[in-house]
């Protein structure tokens, strides 16, 4: 478990269909090689691939907020 808190974002609801949700989003502290922390942002999101279920996710820096 990581020592510094994930916060999910105002926005991960997401559309919800069937009670599924269909994006998720999350803001996370990660750490450079350095030690020090700096904000970064999860997304993924539910999509069909090939005609088989898959996640596409991204990662992009965050705020300071």
């Amino acid at each position: 478990m990581p020592s510094f808190p994930i916060t999910r974002c105002p926005s991960a609801t997401g559309s919800v269909s069937y009670g599924i949700v269909s994006s998720e989003r999350y803001k996370v502290r990660a750490r450079h090689q350095d030690g020090s922390l700096f904000p970064v942002i999860i997304h993924g999101s539910l999509a069909r691939y090939k005609g088989k279920p898959a996640i596409i996710g991204s990662l992009t820096a965050g705020d300071n907020t």
